[in-house]
């Protein structure tokens, strides 16, 4: 997670556009507290990968706008759950197409958003239920941590308890 609990999320879109309204749109209707971050190719968003950690980066498909050159969404994609594979990819495209989605999927991506009038409110609540799985598995990590110190203590007190028993029985110590 990112500065003051906030779990990062990146855009990555050469639609600036679509990536100001989306960061809009999840800063405001997020349940939770997000650290977003916009690029506008895949090799900015890689290069900020090992800084920032993101819980999640949202992958335009294509990138031809800004740079013909540019790599497209399933390079990054593959480059992303290869080096982070704990990073959840949602990748977002204007294909209304079944093979591409189901091969987004198959190369490690969570989900396959399709570019409409919704795509936007699918995104924010495809990230909080990511992020709800995410906070659900470490409250419960913490909560193990917590009943594991627990039993420690438990097992300190009774072992001080039984050696104290031990002392009083041995030196026959009146209490």
């Amino acid at each position: 997670m990112a500065r003051n609990n906030a779990f990062t999320v990146f855009i990555v879109d050469d639609d600036s556009k679509f990536t100001t309204m989306c960061q809009h749109y999840m800063d405001k209707n997020s349940v939770y507290n997000l650290d977003i971050h916009a690029f506008a190719t895949g090799e900015d968003c890689l290069a900020k990968m090992d800084e920032l950690k993101p819980e999640v980066v949202v992958l335009d498909y294509y990138f031809d706008a800004v740079d013909e050159g540019a790599k497209n969404g399933m390079a990054v994609l593959d480059e992303i759950k290869a080096k982070h594979p704990t990073t959840h990819v949602v990748m977002i495209s204007a294909q209304d197409n079944m093979e591409t989605a189901i091969e987004t999927v198959r190369r490690g991506a969570t989900d396959y958003i399709i570019k409409s009038d919704t795509a936007i409110m699918f995104t924010q609540l495809t990230t909080d239920k990511i992020l709800r799985e995410k906070a659900a598995a470490l409250a419960f990590r913490n909560y193990r941590r917590g009943v594991k110190v627990l039993i420690i203590v438990m097992s300190l007190f009774i072992l001080g308890l039984v050696g104290f028993l031990v002392a009083v029985t041995v030196f026959r110590l009146k209490i």
